[in-house]
């Protein structure tokens, strides 16, 4: 008999260990089942498709389809599971496509197994939750130099709240630099700032902006 309270899983990753690893992780935590694996993207996406699981853990660099096209085009249909994407340190992917992807998280295959434990549980009550390489990446994209601005005028925590909330909720930082109406490497700097002083895993928004 199902678990009602059971969260429905399928994993999609194209190396054979990865999968087999992921699954006797979730198997030892009765909160999750896995429902079906998957080799490539397209078999990912025509799995979730047919088993609608509630959580999907996608590989990003897989043959036939890519963890990035098959959240695009899950997107065309009212069901579509909560997403988390993995990478490997070595494999080369764009940061900004990463953080627009619309997922529900992503983070690094380095990860260790309580770290990821926490990042699927928080995906699953509605919170987003990134592996900070990634924004380090894109914030390495920008230099230029830093305008002052004071306490006064808008609170250093307030708005690095206010610039993680919106990259995570999709915004660009040249639209959040014109939307706060602070300067873009105030923005690019704020971000490096805020990394610094967090664990890999703490910046978990809630919710939108």
């Amino acid at each position: 008999m199902n678990n009602s309270n059971e969260v429905t899983v399928v994993i999609a990753d194209d190396h054979p260990l990865v999968r087999f690893g992921l699954k006797a992780f979730l198997a030892s935590e009765p909160r999750y089942k896995v429902v079906g694996e998957a080799s490539n993207g397209l078999e990912a996406y025509n799995k979730i498709l047919a088993l609608q699981p509630q959580l999907a853990i996608l590989d990003i660099v897989m043959p036939k389809m890519d963890g990035f096209e098959v959240v695009r085009k899950l997107h065309a249909f009212p069901f579509k599971p909560k997403i988390l994407l993995l990478t490997a340190v070595e494999e080369f992917v764009d940061p900004f496509e990463v953080l627009n992807s619309g997922a529900d998280g992503a983070v690094l295959k380095d990860i260790k197994p309580r770290e990821f434990l926490s990042v699927i549980d928080s995906i699953m009550e509605r919170g987003k939750v990134y592996s900070k390489a990634f924004f380090q990446l894109a914030c390495n994209r920008y230099n230029g130099t830093l305008k002052s601005y004071t306490k006064e005028t808008l609170s250093i925590s307030d708005l690095q709240q206010k610039i993680i909330s919106m990259r995570l909720n999709g915004y660009h930082f040249a639209e959040i630099s014109d939307i706060l109406k602070v300067d873009f490497s105030v923005v690019a700097s704020e971000i490096t700032k805020f990394l610094e002083c967090v664990d890999e895993f703490d910046f978990l928004i809630r919710g939108s902006y």
